[in-house]
């Protein structure tokens, strides 16, 4: 089977790889809305079927799409270094507020065990990158089987400002508040 490209298993009979074309392929589409230079409205084809299934409008979250632009050109090996070394570690540190939250929301997250064991830096910055991306979605889709649209909303803003604390504040908070009504 062939990713992106890269080529499948070599077969027992030639030195080729097997390449078999996907027959979808997911799309996520960023658009610039207000021209302004940076994407505020992200769109989900995850299924490949060609149609969004979800739409999401940094403006309406009332978030600043604006964000520092940092020129890499002039930085050294080790300036860019610790740059990667940063941005590595805060996309881990994200997950791991993202992972807490889903444990407060009593959702497993187990099934994502490879990516929560990064061996070096670069798999702290990709396997950060999916495991919040895959806890995101699962939280979503737990509100949306809930109708809780307002949550919804907080779960959108939480993963776009990388701000999880707030939400899993919020949730400590009101556990609290109906645990003293149960008691």
């Amino acid at each position: 089977m062939s990713f992106q490209g890269f080529g499948g298993l070599y077969d027992h009979w030639s030195y080729y790889r097997i390449q078999r074309e996907p027959g979808k392929f997911g799309t996520v589409k960023y658009t610039d809305t207000d021209n302004n230079g940076f994407f505020d409205l992200i769109q989900y084809d995850l299924d490949g079927d060609t149609c969004f299934e979800d739409t999401v409008s940094l403006i309406a979250l009332k978030i600043n799409d604006q964000q520092k632009v940092i020129t890499t050109s002039g930085l050294d090996y080790f300036e860019f270094n610790k740059l990667f070394r940063e941005v590595a570690e805060r996309n881990w540190d994200k997950a791991q507020q993202a992972e807490a939250l889903a444990h407060a929301f009593g959702l497993n997250t187990n099934w994502y065990a490879f990516w929560k064991s990064p061996r070096s830096l670069q798999e702290k910055y990709d396997y950060g990158f999916w495991l919040n991306f895959y806890i995101y979605n699962d939280l979503k889709q737990m509100a949306k089987l809930m109708h809780d649209t307002k949550l919804i909303d907080k779960l959108d803003y939480a993963y776009y400002t990388g701000n999880w604390d707030s939400l899993l504040l919020c949730y400590f908070i009101m556990s609290k508040i109906f645990s003293g009504f149960l008691s």
